[in-house]
């Protein structure tokens, strides 16, 4: 799992100039083919294309590196901005054979399905951070034949009650993250949204 890919900075547009320490320098030389410039003379459209040839060469070592060493494993890339022009034609999109987009709006995920591989299977995620109704998109999501997945971080005691607490009263009863999880129990139990365990 490659948990999305990015350059220093930010991980969402629009991104700050970076900062180009010494080692950026010395990747602008291996990836731009021609000495680094100095930092007044980098232009926002060099920046983006380097940004663009520094992800590049990220994932080409992610993918050959890991099919190399088993052909048959499968490379999960997760991604906050799928829409980031940093990435836009990367090779990450038609090779990944997951792609989850964090964001969790459908109509993201539906904005990439042109151009990811054949064989890759689409997620969407559902935490509370991207603040995603899970009434509104596990439906869509089933639909479209989109995956699903959520998460919280972690924090003292946060060992997660049995699934049957969280089936136990109606989903609306739950908020943040708790909600998310009820509305999983539910379709990962095969039962109905508005289930609640007798």
């Amino acid at each position: 799992m490659i948990d999305w890919i990015w350059n220093p900075g930010a991980t969402m547009e629009p991104y700050p100039p970076l900062r180009w320490i010494a080692c950026e320098q010395e990747m602008f030389v291996e990836l731009m083919n021609r000495p680094f410039p100095g930092i007044d003379q980098i232009t926002p459209e060099l920046e983006k294309e380097f940004r663009r040839k520094a992800i590049a060469r990220c994932w080409r070592r992610v993918h050959d590196t890991a099919k190399e060493t088993n052909p048959n494993c499968m490379i999960w890339v997760t991604c906050c901005q799928v829409t980031s022009s940093d990435l836009a034609g990367s090779d990450m999109f038609r090779e990944a054979d997951i792609f989850m987009n964090e964001e969790g709006d459908i109509s993201h995920v539906e904005g990439i399905r042109p151009i990811v591989g054949e064989h890759t299977r689409l997620l969407t995620c559902l935490a509370n951070w991207n603040r995603q109704d899970p009434a509104a998109i596990i439906p869509q999501a089933l639909k479209a034949n989109i995956g699903l997945y959520g998460f919280t971080k972690p924090q003292i005691n946060s060992i997660l009650p049995p699934v049957s607490s969280y089936l136990s009263k109606p989903v609306d009863q739950f908020t943040g993250d708790n909600r998310n999880i009820a509305f999983f129990a539910r379709i990962y139990n095969n039962r109905a949204l508005d289930y609640v365990q007798k």
